[in-house]
């Protein structure tokens, strides 16, 4: 997961410096509704 972040952090920043922010914004806003559902299912499938 942090991998993935960086690197895409990482990309935005080399390819297109003037769409920076807004896109890292668009990204991280993925990243957190991604990582939401996962520990929803996470918690559903894992804990008793």
């Amino acid at each position: 997961m942090k991998i993935y972040v960086i690197w895409s952090f990482y990309v935005l920043a080399t390819i297109n410096k003037q769409d920076y922010l807004p896109k890292l914004e668009f990204i991280f806003h993925k990243i957190c509704i991604m990582f939401k559902s996962y520990y929803k299912e996470y918690e559903f499938h894992i804990k008793p």
